[in-house]
């Protein structure tokens, strides 16, 4: 039986616990529908699901996007809330090309612009100019740019990015990363308009078009997948697991310098009799 399909709050609202069930309900019976089923291998999504498209096998992990905010009379006396930012899809297609390319929305403000062309030099990432990058005020970077200029002058995978992107009465953002393993291609919906079970499998047979075209471009050096990407294929949770770890470890040393920092004060202090 088709469940109704809801409605998702408006960019900007307080994001509630209702009505989440309901959502992720009715993702569950579209993607059903389209012979995919949940992805139980998935780690802190709010709903993910597996299949085969045209030969390739995809994962979809989905997340509710939301950003906090605070109101008060003054710094003292302050609420936090949070707001409603969209849902986020992740489409994940295996891949098998040694190359990487990155296109994401051009960042806001001097800060993030400096902060993005520092990480990606040091990635040693350069920027790819490109009249459909350009339109959609997006921005490519790749160490390769062979390839990234190849993808992003391929007219049948233009014509088909056009397709997945244009409707932005639907879609808040989209992005796309191509490692040597993985296409991930994410999409933050503001709606669930696009969300019945031949729109959906459109998408994805789309999307896995581009994914079997950029598997046949040139590349002009032969990059090798690290050790998080090869995990992220073979075992998602294990993944989390050590990231999860990473980030206690780094809590746990910020803490212990904290205490560290307030002890030498403490007795900086003592020893000059201001106690």
């Amino acid at each position: 039986m088709k469940p109704q399909k809801p409605i998702l709050k408006p960019i900007g609202n307080l994001v509630g616990f209702f009505g989440k069930n309901t959502v992720k309900t009715y993702l569950t019976w579209v993607f059903n529908e389209i012979g995919f089923v949940p992805d139980d291998d998935a780690a802190f999504t709010f709903a993910s699901f597996k299949g085969v498209v045209n030969g390739k096998k995809i994962k979809i992990h989905f997340a509710i996007l939301v950003r906090s905010k605070y109101t008060g009379v003054d710094a003292n006396r302050q609420v936090r809330y949070r707001t409603f930012q969209g849902l986020r899809m992740d489409v994940s297609v295996d891949f098998s090309n040694p190359t990487r390319l990155i296109i994401s929305k051009k960042p806001k403000g001097v800060l993030l612009k400096l902060i993005t062309k520092v990480v990606m030099k040091y990635k040693n990432f350069k920027p790819v100019k490109s009249t459909f990058i350009y339109r959609k005020e997006h921005e490519a970077w790749s160490p390769d740019i062979l390839f990234a200029n190849a993808f992003l002058n391929h007219s049948s995978i233009i014509e088909n990015l056009d397709c997945l992107t244009k409707n932005k009465t639907t879609i808040k953002s989209w992005g796309i990363i191509i490692n040597p393993v993985s296409f991930s291609f994410g999409t933050t919906f503001i709606n669930l308009n696009d969300f019945d079970p031949e729109k959906i499998k459109n998408r994805l047979e789309k999307i896995v078009e581009i994914v079997l075209l950029s598997q046949n471009l040139v590349v002009s050096k032969k990059l090798n997948p690290t050790k998080a990407e090869r995990l992220a294929q073979k075992d998602p949770k294990a993944l989390a697991r050590k990231g999860l770890v990473k980030v206690l470890l780094f809590v746990l040393i910020v803490i212990v310098l904290i205490f560290a920092f307030i002890s030498v004060i403490l007795i900086v202090l003592n020893r000059s009799g201001s106690f």
